[in-house]
């Protein structure tokens, strides 16, 4: 396990700001996972027409959507709540942070793709096939006891998308870098998928680069830590507020002002650590 074999060059300040973090991580994961568990806001009007309409496969198709968006969102949730968890450890290098931190962001990017403004039906087959391409990619539909789920998710697919055509259908086709960028790059920048895979791959500079800083100056460990950590926590947000339009309002009207009051202090945070960092560098070329 990587540590820092000298306690006394952690640095306090950054001891803080983990401090924080981790609050703010399994907060947003907490609440991301009350509104994912919220009343669907799909009432009869619509979830009646949609099961007659593919009754044909599945008898109750309408509730896909809304448990696959709270089964992704419960995954990446899950990520950032451990995340937050290791800013308890007396040191936390990215050797941990970054494997866990770039499934959240796959998890976060999948369910903003998939969660789009379209029609009631496309939305469920969007979510039909997406479960059933899972299937296929983990061999599942082939187990005793799910051959009658993957035959019912694959007769709606392929019945309705053969006389329609679904815009961006096959998510699966899509890489990760760019599934990433385009859902969550304003949110987290182009770029910072990248240098979680630079820490998640095989990467024998990456390696020895932290064998040697967590004992020299493991505070640049930690920083990007805490940048991960922020970035995939922003991303979760950023999942949750997607799915908002589709949980019944009353009921997640106050859950929507705690994550707009967590987010706006993830960003303050991340400000603030950005204004250390900016202090420290002054002071060493004073």
């Amino acid at each position: 396990m990587m540590t820092a074999h000298e306690n006394s060059k952690l640095d306090p300040v950054i001891a803080q700001f983990k401090h924080e973090m981790f609050l703010l991580c399994t907060g947003i994961a907490n609440v991301a996972n009350e509104i994912g568990q919220a009343l669907p806001a799909w009432g009869p009007d619509i979830t009646q027409p949609v099961n007659a309409r593919f009754s044909f496969a599945e008898t109750n198709a309408a509730r896909l959507p809304d448990e696959l968006a709270l089964a992704v969102l419960q995954v990446a949730g899950a990520h950032v709540h451990t995340i937050g968890r290791f800013m308890q450890d007396e040191f936390t290098p990215p050797a941990t942070v970054a494997p866990i931190a770039r499934s959240a962001v796959e998890n976060a990017a999948l369910l903003i793709f998939l969660t789009r403004d379209e029609s009631p039906e496309f939305r469920t087959v969007r979510a039909a096939r997406a479960i059933r391409a899972g299937m296929n990619r983990d061999k599942a539909h082939k187990l005793k006891g799910l051959e009658d789920l993957y035959d019912n998710l694959n007769k709606l697919v392929t019945r309705y998308t053969t006389k329609n055509e679904i815009p961006d259908l096959k998510h699966d086709k899509v890489e990760y870098t760019e599934l990433v960028e385009l859902t969550l790059g304003e949110l987290v920048g182009d770029e910072f998928y990248g240098e979680l895979c630079s820490y998640t791959h095989h990467n024998t500079w990456k390696a020895f680069y932290q064998f040697i800083a967590a004992n020299e100056n493991p505070t640049v460990l930690e920083v990007d830590s805490l940048y991960f950590a922020q970035k995939m926590a922003l991303a979760l947000a950023g999942a949750a507020f997607s799915i908002l339009k589709y949980r019944e309002p009353t009921q997640t009207a106050n859950l929507q002002e705690l994550l707009n009051d967590k987010t706006t202090r993830l960003l303050r945070l991340g400000e603030e650590i950005q204004g250390y960092l900016e202090a420290l560098a002054s002071n060493r070329s004073d």
